[in-house]
């Protein structure tokens, strides 16, 4: 690659898609693709899940793979000998092949991994298909099929910490657009948790 290839997410299934990827992850895999017709691109990181951000090449018969790295988590991102994946100042970026070459830079808002696990945020919402998703900051993202399914988890599990409630989305929506739609509250019981999102989603 001849120039540096600058790449900034903003849709929410990618920002929540890395987001819960480093919440989740010490070590992991990352493959990146690219279909040279359509100029389009796919970043797979995958551990014990797997995420998929940017397009879905898998499909095109010009995919190529550009990066196959495996990493493991230090302190703030992701090495090999130089940083692949790391965050600073409210931002996440992926350089491929790492940190001195960056000929693929993919910047995304930071929303896990910015404090302390006990006031790690808590996002959560239903997509188009009606089921329900917890982004645990501090731990994983969680999928519920039913609502009665994720009343189950809340009262059993729920960590006291901030909440954010989306009304329901499509996971294509700009983030910038849903985060604005969030309700947040602050270490509700259960009970108004179950409350706020029978209302909100």
């Amino acid at each position: 690659m001849e120039k540096t290839q600058k790449q900034v997410l903003n849709r929410f299934s990618d920002v929540i898609g890395i987001n819960a990827f480093i919440a989740t992850t010490n070590e992991a895999r990352l493959v990146y693709k690219v279909s040279k017709l359509t100029g389009l691109w796919q970043l797979d990181l995958i551990a014990e899940e797997k995420w998929t951000i940017g397009h879905y090449v898998d499909g095109l018969e010009d995919r190529s793979i550009e990066y196959d790295v495996f990493v493991k988590r230090h302190r703030h991102g992701y090495v090999v000998t130089d940083y692949v994946v790391r965050w600073q100042n409210g931002f996440i970026f992926v350089t491929l092949p790492n940190e001195r070459q960056k000929e693929v830079v993919i910047v995304a808002p930071q929303i896990c991994g910015r404090h302390d696990p006990l006031q790690e945020p808590i996002y959560i919402w239903r997509d188009t298909s009606g089921q329900y998703y917890v982004l645990d900051c501090a731990n994983k993202l969680y999928k519920f099929k039913t609502l009665s399914d994720l009343e189950n988890w809340i009262k059993k599990e729920m960590p006291q910490r901030e909440w954010y409630v989306i009304p329901g989305i499509s996971g294509k929506e700009e983030w910038n657009t849903v985060i604005r739609k969030a309700k947040s509250y602050y270490r509700p019981s259960p009970d108004e948790v179950v409350e706020i999102i029978r209302r909100l989603t």
